[in-house]
């Protein structure tokens, strides 16, 4: 398994660089981002495969192009100790803070008991130390990475950014016989209206699951989640 060490350089530039994690889950580079070696000019990306945080799943020749190279997460292994690293970075959250933290998302996820969800996510962005969020309150994205890296940290089975015929999920929980659609809001927006004038859903519809949609906002002003709604649709 890679060091922890190795990605010393990589946690300042996730957060100095806005860089969204969920992209992490359907990444495609080209060559060159592979083959970097100057660390200054170096893509994340690069340095998480350099690192041997991620390694490559498929190679990608279509005629006329440069080839391209989609990478993942080498094992479950990897994703829980990176990911443990990386959310206890990017939040600046102390240990406990992180194991209290953790504990009340594996227990809303595992019993879909989402009423609990707004105060587990409220608790988690009002421990972000001031300072963290000085450059990158109105930042949607850092949000949202806070999170799919906690719950990667805590084993769960996501995908940041999925494709759909109709548009892009924000986040995507499948954990056992349940499915989560997550939407995220900076602002008012409604973001379950999103989810249901593109109907995410669907293309789970015949799993046999439960399928929740949840949507999330945010308020830079607060710096904090302002309000989380929920529905399940099947």
């Amino acid at each position: 398994m890679p060091s922890l060490r190795d990605c010393t350089y990589t946690q300042p530039l996730i957060v100095e660089n806005n860089y969204f994690l969920p992209e992490l889950s359907n990444l495609i580079v080209s060559e060159n981002t592979l083959d970097s070696s100057e660390i200054e000019d170096i893509d994340i990306e690069g340095l998480f495969f350099q690192s041997g945080y991620l390694t490559i799943e498929e190679k990608i020749i279509e005629k006329g192009e440069l080839p391209r190279y989609r990478l993942r997460l080498p094992n479950y292994e990897v994703q829980l100790s990176l990911f443990d690293h990386i959310s206890k970075y990017i939040s600046g959250h102390s240990s406990n803070e992180q194991n209290t933290i953790s504990q009340g998302l594996k227990e809303v996820i595992k019993t879909a008991n989402l009423d609990k969800l707004e105060s587990v996510l409220s608790t988690m962005y009002s421990k972000i130390p001031y300072n963290n969020l000085t450059h990158i309150a109105k930042y949607e994205g850092y949000y949202v990475s806070v999170l799919y890296a906690y719950l990667l940290a805590i084993g769960m089975e996501i995908i940041g950014e999925e494709v759909t015929n109709k548009g892009r999920i924000d986040l995507t929980i499948k954990h056992l016989n349940k499915i989560y659609i997550m939407e995220f809001k900076l602002g008012e927006d409604d973001p379950l209206q999103q989810i249901k004038e593109r109907k995410y859903y669907e293309k789970y519809m015949n799993a046999g699951k439960e399928i929740y949609i949840i949507g999330i906002n945010f308020n830079s002003d607060l710096r904090n989640v302002s309000k989380v709604v929920w529905e399940r649709i099947s």
